[in-house]
């Protein structure tokens, strides 16, 4: 019996069909107030691909990649970051530490509403279910966390003490 293989691709494409028709739309869940895929600049392009990073910011083409095995609390939180990225243009390789910082700040705030992040750590201290409460991943969630300034720390002590 002869076995016939899809075209390369075509099962990842399958699968990422799939996974999109078990996303839930977005607005359904309370903190995911901000859809990065309504953000996509005029003229940028989105497009998936296996890869050894989760994503990718290609300038010159006016392109993000994303690597197709995300989940979609990955790819939303991912996409996020590069989307910031397009925003801010290319830098120079020494300021990428800096960069990457100053990147994985803004898409945690865009990502992460401050009352939603009070709501969260309420119902659970514990990093890995406030982010799953909050729809992003832990990293993004500790970026925010990172970033907070005092009077944000302070009104987080305050919402937690009720």
């Amino acid at each position: 019996m002869k076995r016939t293989h899809p075209a390369p691709g075509a099962a990842a494409a399958d699968r990422l069909r799939r996974k999109r028709e078990l996303s839930p739309p977005a607005g359904t869940i309370p903190c995911m107030a901000y859809d990065p895929w309504g953000e996509v600049p005029a003229g940028w392009s989105v497009d998936f691909a296996a890869m050894p990073a989760r994503g990718m910011c290609r300038w010159s083409r006016r392109l993000i990649l994303l690597d197709i095995r995300l989940s979609r609390i990955e790819e939303r939180c991912t996409l996020t970051h590069e989307l910031v990225h397009a925003e801010r243009g290319e830098f120079p390789r020494w300021a990428t530490a800096r960069e990457e910082a100053a990147v994985n700040a803004e898409a945690a705030r865009r990502l992460i509403p401050l009352d939603a992040l009070g709501e969260a750590l309420a119902w659970s201290l514990h990093p890995a279910v406030a982010a799953e409460e909050l729809d992003v991943d832990p990293s993004t969630l500790e970026a925010l966390l990172r970033d907070l300034a005092a009077a944000e720390v302070e009104a987080l002590r305050r919402r937690l003490q009720h």
